[in-house]
């Protein structure tokens, strides 16, 4: 009766030591290796820059419409809203919440608070300093 134990076949019965196997021919598929000349790496850099593009494209409505989910309706109608939903600043002045603003004057933007909202005038506070008010005229014509 032969013996068959990962090496030759005996018939006396005999354990052969096991022989390694080769793997001759078996070699990672191409997309496993690493690149080995600058011309495949810049290949495959390429191809991963147009899929990840791709995937950007396509999973961006999602994330769009996650973000629209999460605001209130007065954010959605408003037009420079951030991307992401947020609570505008307040200042409380006399017992009222008023919204703050960034308003250029004078070639530098400061941040005030409209008490008076008008077409041709408006009348800002610095929260800074409430009690001194801030008239500006509407320069259009």
């Amino acid at each position: 009766m032969a013996v068959l134990d990962g090496g030759a076949a005996r018939t006396d019965g005999s354990a052969v030591a096991p022989r390694p196997v080769a793997v001759a021919g078996r070699r990672r598929p191409s997309w496993l290796r690493r690149p080995r000349r600058p011309t495949d790496a810049a290949r495959t850099f390429a191809l991963t820059i147009l899929v990840l593009t791709v995937l950007v494209g396509f999973l961006s409505p999602i994330v769009r419409s996650a973000l629209v989910s999460l605001k209130t309706t007065d954010q959605l109608s408003e037009l420079d809203s951030p991307l992401l939903p947020s609570v505008p600043r307040t200042f409380t002045y006399q017992g009222e919440e008023l919204d703050l603003y960034l308003v250029p004057i004078d070639g530098t933007t400061r941040e005030l608070a409209i008490v008076k909202k008008g077409r041709q005038q408006a009348t800002f506070i610095d929260p800074a300093q409430p009690d001194v008010p801030i008239v500006l005229n509407s320069s259009r014509g």
